[in-house]
């Protein structure tokens, strides 16, 4: 793939980059070391992107595993520099998210590292084969796994779930 290629099919997916920098950091300033992370990690990546899949959930699945790494690292040490084609992209600014979509990434942000990519992925629109394909489980997983996650968050949102547990303030059953 030629660079003027990969930099056109990113900036595609620019808004999807920087939706999930932003569904798993909440400092803007780690939040923009995020995205340029992402951009140098799928920049060092775009020889092994295999054209038969959709670029989408590449960027997807990467982007997602750049994140869940990211958040871990307490401390890092980037290594590389990221072409200055692509840092242009990282300079652009993402939306701005509503205070529902706050309010919900609040909730997402409580959940596990697995939990989370899923819905993310699901806030991206993807559907259960795609998802599936970005997290590496099958479709029958996403749908079980997603319909429980929407329950917790349901319950969530409506106040029902204390100190960020699964069900009742002491710790355990469902209400």
């Amino acid at each position: 793939m030629h660079a003027a290629d990969f930099q056109r099919l990113v900036g595609e997916q620019l808004a999807r980059i920087h939706r999930v920098a932003l569904a798993w950091c909440r400092d803007p300033i780690a939040r923009e070391d995020l995205v340029q992370e992402i951009l140098l990690q799928l920049w060092r990546s775009h020889g092994r992107y295999d054209a038969a899949r959709p670029f989408a959930h590449w960027v997807q699945r990467l982007a997602t595993n750049v994140a869940i790494s990211f958040v871990r690292r307490d401390q890092r040490q980037r290594r590389g520099t990221i072409p200055a084609e692509v840092a242009e992209l990282a300079a652009t600014p993402g939306p701005e998210p509503t205070d529902d979509v706050l309010r919900l990434l609040r909730c997402v942000e409580r959940l596990p590292a697995h939990d989370r990519a899923l819905v993310v992925a699901w806030l991206e629109g993807l559907d259960h084969a795609a998802i599936g394909d970005v997290l590496g489980i099958t479709p029958g997983s996403v749908a079980t796994r997603w319909w429980r996650l929407k329950e917790r968050l349901q319950r969530e949102l409506r106040g029902d779930v204390l100190d960020g547990g699964d069900g009742d303030e002491n710790g355990g059953g469902q209400r």
